[in-house]
């Protein structure tokens, strides 16, 4: 145990001065004298000036360290986190944790307390239930080391207005970061495993997939949480980078960064522990956040060994890959829709010249993903409570899809490829409502409900 914290200590440069940070708090190595800091509340409990700061003022560039540090401490890791002032139950819970789960906290022991509000949040945690406390520390441990963690101030907006952020995020923003991607970062996309269609889909302001429609396990990460923004959630200026139309900063792309899913997975499961959604609407409260490091803001955080084809194993999270590209191919139909009158003669020559690629992609990711949910529901992997997202993903992007294929007189045979992949994903909801009505689980049927439009 005392050798792998040895190592944890010294594994890397910057976050290796776990002895000299605690002797200049006088409190760790010194065995005669251990009494722990005492803890100052703050009296500023909103928080005022990190609640409205633009994400390039979010964080203070730390010069890294040329010389590792080879003290080590005598003390356990639960001793210096009392010495730094951690409450009792959360010193009790660091205990309890497993010495691998120990050697990673302890990695990050000094990066964690350099932040002046760690002890906030620990605090707000200290008085929560045991089981919360743990969840929490286990976060910190499975965010990779790609990741650096802060302490960040978390200002909940409402949920109307986290729709609007949302909804300006997938019709401009994000198409637009993935342009800025393909202009700004195509060679560190293809060495880190992106095919080239994967790349000409970042070109086109589409999440990249493969040449048959499979994504990527990517995503694009707020580093600032959308409902968590405050006025970057709120009030609209113009992104220095990306320029145009006053937008809501919190989807400018220097708060965004393409990573990989299973690193963003771990910092919402970071972000759970803290039990976010308990936070009221206007209420402001320091969190313990994962993001990535400063140089890598509006840009992306892969790894070459993890970047591959792939489809989650949730229908929520799977059906999630088609909606931004059926939601730009919409908006680009019903402006066409709205500029002119179409006959069916026209609506071909204009699909043809505008849309046909858009939509043979589109088309794709949409296969993929059917048959995905449709495998899934065979195998009994898909809960019956996923219906209701599967539901509103048909209802919010596909149904819309297909009116205005009809309004722009596609070809009919290209209309029916959505109307069959419509009936294949309802097939699979009528099957899991009907389930979660009987409290058990039940393949689909062959045949299913027709998808409206």
């Amino acid at each position: 145990m005392a050798k792998r914290l040895q190592n944890a200590f010294n594994s890397k440069a910057y976050r290796h001065a776990v002895a000299v940070s605690v002797m200049a708090l006088n409190a760790a190595i010194t065995p005669h004298n251990t009494q722990a800091m005492p803890y100052v509340p703050r009296e500023d409990k909103t928080y005022e000036a990190k609640a409205l700061a633009r994400p390039d003022h979010l964080y203070v560039e730390q010069p890294e360290r040329e010389t590792k540090v080879t003290i080590l401490s005598p003390l356990s890791l639960p001793e210096i986190w009392a010495n730094y002032g951690a409450p009792e139950t959360v010193v009790q819970s660091l205990s309890r944790q497993s010495p691998a789960v120990q050697e990673k906290i302890a990695a990050r022991t000094e990066e964690l307390f350099s932040n002046n509000d760690f002890l906030t949040v620990l605090h707000q945690i200290s008085t929560g239930k045991a089981q919360s406390i743990d969840k929490m520390l286990a976060g910190i441990a499975n965010i990779p080391p790609e990741m650096d963690i802060i302490t960040l101030a978390y200002t909940r907006v409402p949920s109307e207005q986290n729709h609007k952020v949302w909804d300006e995020f997938q019709a401009q923003s994000e198409p637009a970061f993935y342009r800025h991607l393909y202009a700004n970062h195509k060679d560190a996309l293809k060495a880190a495993g992106f095919c080239d269609y994967a790349l000409s889909c970042l070109a086109r302001g589409l999440s990249p997939t493969t040449e048959e429609g499979i994504p990527y396990n990517v995503d694009v990460d707020h580093i600032v949480e959308r409902a968590g923004g405050g006025k970057m959630s709120t009030e609209p200026s113009v992104d220095p980078i990306a320029g145009g139309p006053p937008s809501y900063p919190i989807n400018h792309i220097g708060n965004l960064c393409l990573i990989l899913k299973q690193w963003h997975n771990c910092k919402n499961e970071l972000n759970g522990a803290q039990n976010i959604a308990a936070t009221q609407p206007g209420d402001t409260r320091m969190l313990c956040m994962a993001v990535p490091p400063l140089s890598q803001r509006g840009g992306t955080l892969l790894s070459a060994a993890l970047v591959q084809p792939y489809l989650p194993p949730s229908g929520r999270d799977s059906v999630y890959f088609a909606q931004g590209t059926s939601l730009l191919l919409t908006n680009r139909m019903e402006e066409i829709a709205a500029q002119a009158s179409l006959t069916p003669e026209i609506g071909r020559e204009v699909f043809d010249l505008h849309f046909k690629n858009h939509f043979a992609h589109t088309v794709n990711v949409w296969t993929r993903v059917t048959e995905h949910v449709e495998k899934m529901a065979q195998d009994g992997t898909l809960p019956p409570k996923e219906a209701k997202d599967l539901q509103a993903t048909m209802n919010d992007y596909l149904v819309p899809l297909i009116a205005a294929s009809r309004k722009t007189h596609a070809p009919q045979e290209e209309l029916e490829k959505l109307v069959h992949i419509g009936d294949r994903m309802q097939t699979v909801i009528v099957a899991l409502q009907e389930a979660q009505k009987a409290g058990q689980p039940k393949k689909p049927q062959q045949q299913g409900q027709k998808a409206k439009g």
